[in-house]
C-alpha cells in the first residue's frame, strides 16, 4: 500500500504481485485472510488509516508521514527528468 501513495491498491494487483505462485483461487483466499487479519490487527492497534473494502485497500496519506513517500517527493523537485 505504501508504494501505491494513496492510490488504490485493487486485490487483483497484490495478488499479481505479491501472491504470483499460486493459483487465482488460492491466491484470493490467502488475500482475504490477509486483510481480515491486517484488519483485526490494525483494529486492536486503534490504526484507522486504511480503508478496507471486499476487492480494495486504500491507505489514507494525509493521515500518515512516510520517510518513503517524503524521499520519492524530494528526489521528484530536485530531479524531475530521472524520475
Amino acid at each position: 500500500m505504501i508504494a501505491y501513495t494513496g492510490k488504490t491498491l485493487k486485490m487483483n494487483d497484490a495478488m499479481s504481485q505479491i501472491l504470483q505462485d499460486n493459483d487465482v483461487d488460492k491466491s484470493k483466499i490467502l488475500y482475504r485472510d490477509e486483510v481480515w487479519l491486517s484488519r483485526k490487527t490494525l483494529n486492536e492497534l486503534h490504526f484507522e488509516y486504511i480503508n478496507f473494502e471486499r476487492t480494495s485497500l486504500v491507505l489514507y496519506k494525509s493521515k500518515i508521514d512516510c520517510d518513503y513517500w517524503d524521499f520519492v517527493e524530494r528526489k521528484t523537485r530536485i530531479m524531475p527528468e530521472k524520475l
